[in-house]
């Protein structure tokens, strides 16, 4: 007689046992559309699968600046579609020739800085401290009286908020 408990470990080879979780379900009836929660996956782009998005051409042949196509061919058409879509119908960004600014990345990584020297500060670190954590931290080389300069301003901005 067969005992059918064996594990796969055993010396006496492969379980032939009937259990486990393909066991329980050898009776049952696949799904007819083949489970459905697959089917709810977003759509990859063509650049995903190393395909140029053939909307890319399309663009080029529109004449758009050549940074607005780098933004659509990191980003991907969809994205860049739907931006443009939102600075296009908002009419406080752009100019009388319909030219929409955008800040430099410069004022966002010097918000961030600010930032950071305000919370050192707010923790009690001394402007020298401050300084070689920018360094460390972010690779931001500053001199003590800029530092200075900027945790004065901060705290003339909380102090104003405050009252």
């Amino acid at each position: 007689m067969v005992d059918n408990s064996q594990s796969r470990s055993s010396n006496q080879g492969v379980s032939t046992h009937q259990e486990g979780v393909g066991a329980r379900h050898r009776d049952s009836l696949m799904p007819a559309g083949g489970g459905g929660y697959l089917d709810n996956c977003k759509k990859i782009e063509n650049r995903d699968l190393g395909k140029i998005d053939p909307r890319l051409q399309e663009l080029k042949s529109m004449r758009i600046p050549s940074v607005w196509l780098r933004v659509a061919e990191v980003n991907g058409v969809d994205y860049f579609l739907s931006t443009w879509s939102i600075l296009s119908a908002d009419s406080s960004v752009a100019d009388n020739n319909d030219r929409v600014y955008v800040p430099r990345i410069s004022s966002y990584i010097r918000f961030q800085r600010n930032r950071l020297i305000s919370t050192l500060d707010d923790a009690g670190h001394c402007a020298d401290h401050i300084r070689g954590e920018l360094l460390v931290k972010s690779g931001i080389d500053m001199a003590v009286v800029e530092i200075k300069r900027i945790i004065k301003k901060q705290r003339k901005k909380k102090c104003c908020e405050a009252e």
